[in-house]
């Protein structure tokens, strides 16, 4: 006897604001009733896809430095194959600057 599986497939495309896409972006995709994370990067023209996924409530996160994350909620069906594409939109950008200074100054006090 045999049983199918219950699964689906998630992709899709990433891109900016402008339509280019954006290689080597971080794509989180996390089963939400169990809290199980599966990670990937985009490739070199912008698609990631997460194969044989059990079926069930997923969320999906796309973050990019400087550009705010990608939220997605989906529900995957048996035998879906699902495509959500991704627009990234420029965020803020948090920047620190340490400055280090010394007060050190050398006098030399010998008389000539």
């Amino acid at each position: 006897m045999v049983f199918a599986q219950a699964t689906g497939q998630i992709s899709g495309r990433v891109t900016d604001a402008s339509g280019a896409v954006l290689p080597g972006v971080d794509i989180t995709l996390t089963q939400t009733e169990t809290s199980l994370a599966r990670n990937t990067v985009t490739n070199e023209v912008g698609t990631y896809t997460f194969p044989s996924l059990p079926v069930g409530p997923y969320r999906l996160e796309v973050s990019l430095p400087g550009s705010r994350t990608f939220v997605s909620n989906i529900t995957l069906q048996v035998g879906a194959n699902m495509t959500v594409d991704a627009v990234m939109q420029v965020g803020e950008v948090a920047q620190t600057i340490e400055v280090q200074a010394s007060s050190e100054i050398e006098v030399e006090t010998r008389r000539m």
